[in-house]
């Protein structure tokens, strides 16, 4: 099923049905939650994969502006629910605290014979994002947003890749030493998707402070 974007309309059938009452329409917005990285961080782990992108053909690489760290994916809500939603979230999740994140160890999902996704690993010793995505987790049910169905691992997704590709274990003993500074970790961002043949487009609806 095609994924519908904010001006992706449903009828929503009346208490008499279609016939007794005029249609109503309801809109949805395709959205998740996530952490941002600085952009001195973004910028040098930019820097660190140039030789690796040289490599990897029939990739689509994520936009440097667009990296983040996604902790909850929610798909399309309905636009009069998100008020409700951010409206809890943000009063569960405000006394959360800053946190400490750093980027490293690189990898392939499934594994790297069979890679679909290059991901940068990330570096938080309080789990302190697993404890946002179990809150978070609690939270989305009443919103119509199902549980993810495997466990949290905290990654950036660089690049998506769409054939077969051999991937030279050379190249990621380059990547091996990468990691990178330390950044601060002090809120949650509420983000719109719109999915466009030029790529998705993220924009920003509520930061969450922690």
């Amino acid at each position: 099923m095609k994924a519908r974007d904010s001006k992706s309309r449903i009828p929503i059938k009346g208490d008499r049905g279609f016939k007794s009452h005029p249609l109503r329409w309801e809109s949805f917005m395709r959205c998740f939650l996530a952490v941002d990285i600085p952009e001195h961080v973004k910028k040098n782990l930019w820097q660190v994969i140039q030789n690796i992108k040289k490599e990897l053909t029939g990739v689509k690489w994520v936009e440097p502006h667009n990296l983040h760290i996604t902790i909850k994916f929610l798909g399309e809500l309905e636009d009069e629910k998100v008020p409700s939603l951010l409206e809890i979230l943000e009063k569960r999740l405000s006394h959360s605290g800053t946190f400490t994140l750093k980027l490293k160890s690189f990898g392939f999902f499934p594994d790297i014979r069979r890679p679909r996704v290059f991901w940068v690993g990330v570096e938080d010793r309080g789990e302190n994002l697993k404890k946002l995505w179990k809150e978070i987790e609690n939270i989305v049910p009443k919103f119509g947003v199902s549980r993810d169905n495997r466990s949290f691992t905290p990654h950036l997704t660089l690049a998506r890749i769409k054939r077969p590709v051999k991937i030279k274990k050379s190249s990621l003993e380059e990547l091996k030493e990468f990691e990178s500074s330390s950044f601060n970790v002090d809120t949650l961002v509420f983000y719109k998707s719109v999915l466009t043949s030029e790529g998705p487009i993220y924009t920003k609806i509520k930061e969450i402070k922690l």
